[in-house]
């Protein structure tokens, strides 16, 4: 029996909406709620674990001589240190590897992996370096978790770009952790290995093309090569670190840093698109879009920062700092993507900074490249759908600090795209 939780509200919304799915399970006398039934019903591996809370010495002597130790005992409702005084024992994975699967899914249930990713280099649990194919990962492992990622996936009848995120131990032994049913950050390493767009995939699945009719089946993906993918991260020593006595031992290498290359401060930039808006407006700028001869770039690297911040504590200092070098270096930028997406959020509450004030500053810094907006439909730059008025008001005052901003929707946004 299948039903439906949360009709007709967002995804977010649906899944968290507890006295819905408190209703239904009293409607259809539902005896548990286990959020990992797909996974079990796939066979795809998970820690193993207690089925309820241990009531005696016996059941956990029983656990443990079935699994073998380590185990770990946790507290039910541990949220936060505390609990209830029930207590399950879980199999404690030592010294774990983070491997993730990257997957494709189309709507007619074909299903490929374009193998893995080893993202277990961490800090504080946010991934740090990323490489695809896993290496030192024997392939009878790889074959083995690569074909429960997919199966999975057929399971639930999975559509587009995901990652399924698995533990995996020293003894060949892995297990499931989650599902992620997005396009990843570190996506563009299994891109390199493998020579398939994942961003133009998405769009051709969501348009209704097969996976076979745009020549991926999985005897033809191939991985060449290694690619990896670094998150600089920034912080206190005294503070966030380390984490572990081991770096306090560690000798400093010589290390050349690399600097920005200088740039004159009194100098003025060289004339780019945004000069052309400004003197010739829309139509002109128009026409010297066309009569372009060259590659037309838009660069997304501020709003990336922007959105990483709760990682890399980039603050508006530092966005300043560069701010120069990219208008006289770069002017032939076609736009410059720093606004939108997560960067009002971000700056506003975990920053503690005026998103308007470094809009306005930046603008002053780099005059010459149009500034553009990644805008996502009703919901702005939020989370949730915002009256009409309040999304054109947004957008009116964005253009008021920044001088120009072009507007780039989200393809299945209900607005049209236009220039302010």
């Amino acid at each position: 029996m299948e039903v439906i939780v949360g009709k007709g509200l967002a995804p977010v919304e649906a899944y968290l909406n507890i006295p819905d799915i408190i209703r239904i399970c009293k409607e259809n006398n539902v005896d548990a709620v286990h959020p990992g039934k797909a996974a079990i019903e796939a066979g795809v591996p998970i820690v193993p674990g207690t089925e309820g809370p241990v009531s005696d010495k016996e059941s956990a002597l029983s656990f443990c001589k079935t699994h073998g130790l380590p185990v770990i005992f946790k507290a039910a409702y541990g949220g936060g240190g505390r609990g209830n005084g029930a207590l399950f024992i879980e199999k404690f994975i030592e010294r774990p590897r983070h491997i993730e699967v990257q997957l494709l899914g189309d709507k007619a249930g074909n299903v490929v992996h374009l193998f893995e990713r080893d993202c277990s280099v961490q800090r504080r649990h946010q991934k740090v370096v990323e490489i695809a194919p896993a290496p030192r990962l024997p392939k009878e492992v790889r074959d083995r978790m690569t074909e429960c990622a997919v199966r999975l996936a057929k399971h639930v009848k999975y559509e587009n770009a995901g990652t399924v995120e698995f533990l995996s131990d020293d003894t060949g032994n892995f297990y499931f952790i989650e599902v992620n049913a997005r396009l990843q950050v570190e996506h563009t390493i299994s891109e390199e290995v493998t020579g398939i767009d994942l961003v133009q995939s998405q769009i051709r699945i969501a348009e209704g093309m097969t996976l076979p009719e745009l020549g991926y089946t999985q005897d033809n993906i191939h991985c060449q090569g290694f690619a990896i993918q670094c998150r600089v991260t920034t912080g206190t020593v005294l503070v966030n670190g380390p984490q572990t006595p081991l770096a306090t031992n560690l000798k400093p290498a010589d290390t050349n840093h690399p600097k920005v290359p200088s740039t004159p401060i009194d100098a003025v930039p060289r004339k780019g698109f945004k000069d052309i808006l400004r003197e010739s407006g829309p139509t002109g700028f128009a026409k010297a879009v066309r009569n372009n001869e060259g590659l037309l770039l838009m660069d997304t690297t501020f709003r990336d920062a922007h959105q990483s911040l709760l990682a890399t504590r980039v603050r508006t200092f530092d966005l300043l700092q560069i701010s120069p070098f990219v208008s006289h270096k770069l002017s032939g930028l076609y736009s410059l993507e720093n606004w939108g997406g997560a960067t009002f959020d971000v700056a506003l509450r975990f920053l503690h900074e005026c998103p308007w004030q470094r809009l306005e500053e930046m603008r002053k810094k780099i005059p010459n490249i149009p500034f553009q907006m990644l805008l996502r439909g009703a919901n702005a730059v939020g989370y949730t759908n915002y009256p009409d008025n309040c999304v054109y008001k947004f957008c009116d005052l964005a253009e008021k600090c920044s001088n120009w901003i072009n507007l780039h929707l989200d393809i299945f946004s209900n607005l049209l795209y236009r220039f302010e």
